[in-house]
């Protein structure tokens, strides 16, 4: 009977992964990575979803020179992640194949979920409800991404950060003090 209920809730779960992760956005993503490291021949998805952004073929032709270029170099592209390394590691791709790396940078900027959007709104919530509303849009800004960079954040000096901010003006000099060292 226990085997039986455990590989109903195991099915269930894979379905449930299934049909949460299968989605057409997901697919699309998967497709636009398909075409980045060569697996799709043709951009009209690409083109006809960015409306006129891309010149379809000085995309494929800027594509296809940049899997040349890596297969010259025995770096093979099996996703963006490599593609992007490759890039970043030879600057020359940024004036030889301008129509690719505009479309990589792009697809960096596109989120795999929402999961980073939703904590973001979630901090942000946060952020405004315990401060109020005596913030501007700008103080907010930033304040935000000093909470979702907590981790960088952390480790700065905050006594060398204070000097810093008190040497820049001479009236701060007055009233606040240097750290002693």
């Amino acid at each position: 009977m226990y085997r039986k209920i455990y590989f109903e809730i195991f099915h269930q779960v894979l379905e449930s992964l299934k049909s949460r992760f299968e989605t057409d956005s997901s697919h699309f993503l998967k497709s636009l990575e398909a075409f980045t490291i060569g697996n799709a021949s043709d951009g009209d998805k690409i083109i006809t979803f960015y409306n006129g952004d891309f010149d379809k073929d000085r995309l494929v032709s800027d594509r296809d020179m940049f899997l040349e270029l890596t297969s010259r170099s025995n770096k093979p592209v099996r996703n963006l992640k490599d593609a992007v390394e490759f890039s970043r590691g030879n600057e020359c791709t940024f004036g030889v194949l301008p129509e690719y790396v505009k479309f990589i940078r792009l697809m960096r900027t596109v989120p795999g979920s929402t999961c980073t959007h939703e904590r973001s709104f979630s901090a942000l919530r946060r952020l405004k409800n315990y401060l109020r509303t005596t913030l501007l849009q700008d103080r907010l800004n930033n304040i935000a991404v000093l909470h979702i960079y907590h981790d960088v954040v952390d480790k700065l000096d905050n006594e060398e950060l204070m000097d810093k901010f008190i040497t820049r003006n001479a009236k701060l000099s007055v009233v606040f003090a240097l750290r002693q060292k």
